[in-house]
């Protein structure tokens, strides 16, 4: 042993020292190279945990929870579909949501489209509460009075939004009382409301 310490350290001749400076140098360029391995396996553990924490923070959701979940959340997630069960689920609600939007979108346009025309104006004058709502082959007047009675009116239009026909339905208590014919139509629902047409009928 006392050979070998002589050999590396004792500082005797240029020999010596060239041997000297370069083991120094074997031993710096070892701990160097021992340094970045560790440094590496570290930063491959935290990137590890990292993905760990997103595939956590990320997990898919099932062909179930995809058909009832809401169209807010469903538009933030674009996964990686583990399963065609869970692809299928994903894009059925998907279309469900656009085909809401655009409804949402085309209402508006609709509920302009026929509001000047005869009947829409005479409801609206005999019935001022009255609501609206557009579905995808009508669009829809209603209104109820405290009393059970509720008159409502649907305007069918085809593909092209061009009106096929009208229907005008008078009921009480939920229960159907009387529908009156389209012909002059505008100037019926002017004369009398819901309930003078569903009391004169019930009398005869």
């Amino acid at each position: 042993m006392k050979t070998s310490f002589n050999y590396f350290f004792t500082p005797v001749g240029p020999e010596y020292k060239k041997k000297f400076a370069r083991n120094v140098g074997v031993i710096v360029l070892i701990l160097f190279a021992f340094y970045g391995v560790m440094s590496l396996i570290g930063s491959v553990s935290e990137s590890e945990k990292i993905e760990m924490i997103d595939d956590v923070s990320l997990t898919i959701p099932s062909a179930q929870e995809f058909l009832v979940m809401d169209c807010e959340s469903l538009s933030h997630i674009y996964p990686d579909f583990p399963s065609e069960e869970v692809a299928d689920a994903w894009i059925t609600r998907m279309h469900e949501c656009l085909n809401e939007q655009e409804k949402e979108n085309v209402a508006p346009k609709v509920i302009e489209l026929f509001k000047n025309i005869p009947e829409v104006q005479a409801f609206q004058m005999q019935y001022e509460d009255a609501q609206i709502s557009v579905r995808n082959d009508h669009v829809s007047y209603f209104s109820g009075s405290e009393d059970g009675y509720l008159a409502r009116m649907n305007l069918y239009f085809d593909e092209n939004y061009i009106l096929d026909h009208i229907e005008f339905h008078c009921y009480y208590q939920k229960v159907h009382q009387i529908e009156l014919p389209q012909e002059d139509l505008a100037s019926k629902i002017k004369k009398f409301g819901c309930k003078e047409y569903a009391e004169s009928k019930n009398e005869n």
